[in-house]
């Protein structure tokens, strides 16, 4: 492994890990002109234009203000593999002069399991810091009109990136939950590409970022009417008291969709996940 001298970003949770370099590593001299006239290229584990690309592209813009010698930032992506192949890419290939930086949907659930396709060891991979993600669900109208439908739909079809992806497996925990009868379609390159086929209408419905949905989905889907923003998935905090996301401002919490279709409040194994 190539030790602990580069930058690496997740984001599933949008985070940032890095080994050090920002932090006090024997890398940075004492003066902070370890980046003075030089260039941070950042690898994206998402294609152009997906909600993971927007937010970091973002975020970069205001990041190198802060740090010592404003280096410049290059954005390169790395789509694929649920967003696994940068991460292969960053542990096997690229170096480790601190002028890295991989940032990447991130599946604990992959690692924990040892799924295949996912070499890459987080344990060398030290956390900076995260940039909030929180995620909804929404469906195309002509197959769900309305919430209460939900109970009544048959062979609903959800569309995901591989069963390991947390954004999936919310999703369809959520619909366990409830009860939807639904299929789930798999193996989509990313949440664009899942988007993109629910515009087409190859599959129903989706669980996406919130950036996704703010810069994608919003306007051509759900503001003309050819989908509906189901719930957003809120924070609980360790007293049971749900905490709405004020980025889904507009969207009901599944808790308050779970109340309306069930009658009382969730409960039990999977709502505690």
């Amino acid at each position: 492994m190539k030790g602990n001298r580069y930058l690496v970003g997740r984001a599933s949770a949008l985070v940032l890990c890095a080994a050090g370099l920002l932090a006090g590593s024997d890398a940075l001299p004492a003066d902070g002109d370890f980046y003075d006239g030089e260039t941070i290229t950042v690898y994206i584990g998402r294609g152009p234009g997906s909600g993971t690309d927007l937010a970091l592209r973002t975020f970069i813009q205001h990041w190198r203000e802060h740090i010592p010698g404003r280096p410049t930032m290059v954005v390169r992506n790395i789509p694929g593999g649920g967003g696994t192949r940068v991460w292969n890419f960053g542990y096997e290939i690229a170096g480790s002069d601190g002028f890295t930086l991989l940032f990447s949907p991130f599946s604990g659930t992959a690692e924990i399991l040892g799924l295949p396709g996912l070499r890459a060891d987080f344990s060398q991979m030290p956390l900076i810091g995260g940039l909030k993600s929180p995620n909804m669900v929404y469906v195309r109208s002509d197959a769900v009109a309305e919430p209460e439908e939900l109970l009544t739909v048959r062979g609903l079809k959800y569309g995901g990136q591989n069963p390991a992806h947390h954004y999936d497996i919310l999703g369809r925990m959520a619909l366990d939950m409830l009860g939807v009868d639904y299929v789930y379609i798999t193996g989509f390159p990313g949440a664009n590409d899942v988007f993109n086929a629910v515009r087409r209408g190859e599959v129903d419905m989706q669980t996406a970022g919130l950036t996704l949905y703010r810069f994608s989905i919003e306007k051509p889907l759900v503001a003309t009417g050819q989908a509906l923003a189901l719930w957003h998935n809120p924070q609980v905090d360790v007293d049971g008291n749900v905490l709405p996301e004020p980025a889904a401002a507009g969207i009901p919490t599944f808790v308050e969709v779970y109340e309306r279709l069930k009658g009382g409040r969730p409960s039990g194994e999977m709502f505690e996940i």
